[in-house]
């Protein structure tokens, strides 16, 4: 079925003319909008998009109201005002040209005709991937890290996945392609919403600065779910997905990934789940087992009727992955010398 909609559309020079005044200007725009000073001063901090802890800096490296996480990669600073103001695209160039006292010249409406069933970038990546062989990069990989069992079809390998960076002058954006493991993300009621990419080139990590990154706007509550739930009623929780796929390995149980730390304390668990196992990560900053601690405070105070529990590796700077590895090693070693004698 076909829809028609009308819009009002401020035109491309009108754009130009406030995206070039409004360079330099951001901050003075964003502090208007209500952003807090502190991200002019400090680095580091809260990611407003991801929510991850320690991953967002406000740079304005290009006079654009830059900023950068190491989560989700570069925002702009319409980017940042659209966020802070919860407005659309034209709504914060309008916020922008009323700042910088300039005259808006918006187009008569015209029409824009599209079918219902137009699908998402989500649905559009996840649609050109496929289920993971053993000569795809992403299977390599899988590999590479100590995993021996089959891979869940919540995994998929992509043949060309596009990478978007930033030109070094600010000006353009420059797009290539790698393969890479796409993971399906879903909400509490199972519904797909996000997309969680690892660029890779012939089965390692693709030389990218943001090698993962997240497509979608939903991430909060939300889940890879590398396996299904069984009778027992346990379910493990871990933030990345090869720490998730690692730990179930390790300790037999099904384990999810919350794709980010800060997500263990927004998880919704399944009716069926009596008991919840957090497979924290043991940083040396300890913001790992910081959000394992406080996601499960969190979760035992929603419910009160589910056993938590918080899971460590021993080992300083380690998740449960390092842990596979390093027990794979040991009983290479061991074998090796089994076969000697």
């Amino acid at each position: 079925m076909e829809l028609t909609t009308h819009k009002l559309r401020i035109s491309q020079s009108t754009v130009n003319t406030i995206l070039s005044r409004a360079q330099g200007h951001y901050k003075s725009i964003l502090l208007s909008a209500g952003a807090d000073e502190t991200i002019f001063k400090t680095k580091n901090l809260e990611c407003p998009w991801c929510a991850g802890v320690d991953r967002f800096s406000y740079t304005d490296k290009f006079g654009k109201g830059d900023s950068f996480c190491r989560h989700c990669g570069y925002h702009s600073g319409v980017d940042l005002l659209m966020k802070i103001k919860k407005f659309g695209y034209v709504d914060a160039l309008r916020f922008m040209a009323r700042f910088l006292n300039l005259p808006i010249h918006e187009e008569k409406t015209y029409r824009v005709t599209k079918t219902q069933e137009q699908s998402s970038p989500v649905e559009e990546v996840w649609a050109a991937s496929h289920a993971l062989g053993e000569k795809d990069s992403a299977y390599v990989y899988l590999r590479s890290r100590g995993l021996k069992k089959c891979f869940p079809a919540a995994l998929r390998a992509s043949n060309r996945l596009r990478y978007a960076q930033l030109s070094e002058d600010g000006r353009s954006w420059d797009h290539s392609f790698y393969e890479g493991l796409v993971a399906e993300i879903v909400n509490s009621e199972g519904h797909r919403v996000s997309l969680h990419r690892t660029y890779l080139d012939k089965g390692r990590k693709a030389p990218v600065k943001a090698v993962k990154k997240v497509l979608g706007k939903e991430l909060s509550g939300c889940a890879v779910r590398l396996a299904e739930t069984d009778e027992s009623g346990v379910l493990g929780l871990a933030e990345g997905i090869e720490t998730a796929l690692s730990a179930s390995e390790l300790f037999g149980v099904p384990v999810w990934s919350v794709v980010a730390a800060f997500n263990f304390r927004n998880f919704v668990p399944p009716k069926s789940i009596r008991r919840i196992i957090i497979f924290g990560d043991s940083d040396k900053n300890f913001i790992g087992q910081r959000e394992a601690y406080a996601g499960a405070a969190e979760i035992k105070q929603r419910h009160p009727d589910i056993e938590v529990e918080v899971r460590l590796p021993e080992q300083s700077g380690s998740d449960w992955n390092d842990v596979l590895m390093a027990q794979n090693q040991t009983s290479f070693g061991a074998q090796a010398c089994l076969t000697k004698t």
